[in-house]
């Protein structure tokens, strides 16, 4: 019986299940002869090879890629700490720096506010002290007494044995300027010139 087409067809027709399972198992035995199936043709010994180095090269790569994700995660993780560490350090000294300025803005104002109150009492100290130095540095009034030469023996001998009173003198301020420096000193100290 000579096959051909129409004939295969009309048989294919009359016998789909047998027709099925044919096609099926050319289909297996190409794939067992490529080697797809682990078996056949030899395609086995390479395809074994090949699956090995795909998995090794695969598995290095997520190896790669774990090494580099955690060298990211440890730069990263270094930048934060030092930048903390920075904020920290420049927030202390901000915070000295302030306190520095506070107290030495404090200081200053009670070493303002004590010159502000001792002011008025340090000029009339100075003035009096100005008036008093003026009243006995002034002219003044020099009254000179005179000495005296008395000997003991006369003659030769006289000027060995006699005793020499020195002049004495007596300086006093000019009654005067002292009554002036003592009324302008009564002034201050009365309290019409009182600096509050």
């Amino acid at each position: 019986m000579a096959l051909g087409l129409s004939s295969a067809v009309s048989w294919a027709e009359g016998h789909p299940v047998a027709l099925g399972l044919g096609v099926f198992g050319l289909g297996l035995a190409a794939l067992f002869l490529t080697g797809n199936l682990g078996g056949g043709g030899g395609g086995a010994a390479s395809q074994a090879a090949s699956d090995g180095a795909s998995t090794s090269a695969y598995f290095a790569a997520e190896s790669a890629q774990a090494q580099a994700g955690d060298q990211l995660q440890a730069v990263q993780i270094e930048a934060g700490a030092s930048t903390a560490q920075a904020l920290s350090s420049n927030a202390t000294q901000l915070a000295v720096q302030q306190l520095w300025a506070s107290s030495a803005a404090t200081q200053d104002a009670a070493d303002n506010a004590a010159a502000v109150q001792l002011a008025p009492y340090q000029a009339q100290a100075t003035i009096a002290g100005d008036l008093t130095q003026l009243g006995l540095a002034s002219p003044t009034v020099t009254t000179v007494t005179g000495g005296s030469k008395t000997s003991f023996l006369p003659g030769i001998f006289g000027p060995l044995f006699s005793s020499t009173k020195a002049p004495t003198s007596t300086t006093t301020a000019s009654p005067a300027l002292l009554a002036a420096t003592q009324q302008l000193s009564g002034f201050l100290g009365s309290g019409m010139y009182a600096a509050h």
